[in-house]
């Protein structure tokens, strides 16, 4: 079983309305009960390991990297219901003049839910070359995300990295520090990867994360019987089996 992406991504990128401590980050349609959603959320102006906040969803930080104060990647988990609607509110923690967050949602199944994930970044550059990760659980069907992410509004990926499908870049407006993302998927069984470098159209403060998600294997299913038989409910003693199986008799269970 591996990790499968589920339809189209929701997408959300600032229109402007800096300074506000509430936003609205839109969510992929068609979400259904069980499957998890991974939202990635870029700020510019944060400060804490705890920069954003959802107001209506139950939304798990699964991992974050911040540059000081300059900007935060949040990626969160969500158990879906399906009845998470369209959009979802946010509160950010340091409202400003360049706090508008980009967003990505996916819907995905397949995956436990873990996530583990390391980061490259550099400063006036186009150019990223992204880490190696080795994920905890070994050599599985992993699901693999080279994403990136360039603080100047307008920026355009010229380059991917190299096996990587389903490539996607959400531009943000040029308009003060928005986040422009990009990011593709692979799939590969391996106990490491190391997706390679993303290019580009112009410099910026660029980061580069690798990401990895479990995918649920028979050793992580865990089956649940729908009910409990209480012991002091079995009564009786196994006799001799002497017979075909086939045509049993009653002194194979003999009540007291």
């Amino acid at each position: 079983m591996g990790v499968t992406i589920q339809g189209t991504p929701g997408f959300t990128v600032p229109d402007g309305t800096f300074s506000l401590s509430n936003y609205n980050i839109n969510l992929p349609s068609g979400i259904v009960s069980g499957e998890k959603l991974l939202i990635i959320v870029a700020i510019k102006g944060q400060v804490s390991n705890t920069p954003i906040s959802f107001n209506t969803l139950t939304a798990t930080l699964k991992y974050i990297w911040r540059n000081g104060n300059q900007v935060a990647n949040c990626f969160f988990l969500v158990e879906a219901t399906g009845s998470e609607g369209s959009t979802t509110g946010i509160t950010v923690e340091t409202p400003g003049s360049t706090a508008e967050p980009s967003a990505v949602a996916w819907r995905i199944t397949g995956w436990t839910g873990n996530l583990e994930a390391d980061f490259a970044s550099g400063s006036s550059i186009s150019t990223i070359n992204l880490p190696s990760v080795t994920p905890s659980w070994g050599a599985k069907d992993t699901k693999w995300m080279a994403y990136s992410s360039n603080n100047a509004g307008g920026r355009t990926v010229t380059t991917y990295p190299p096996d990587y499908t389903d490539t996607q870049n959400m531009p943000a407006p040029g308009i003060g520090a928005a986040q422009s993302l990009a990011w593709g998927w692979r799939d590969l069984n391996a106990t490491s990867e190391d997706p390679g470098s993303y290019l580009w159209s112009a410099a910026g403060n660029v980061h580069g994360i690798t990401v990895a998600l479990e995918p649920i294997t028979a050793n992580n299913i865990r089956i649940v019987p729908d009910a409990i038989l209480a012991q002091t409910n079995l009564t009786g003693a196994l006799g001799t089996i002497t017979d075909d199986p086939d045509s049993p008799d009653a002194s194979w269970l003999v009540a007291p």
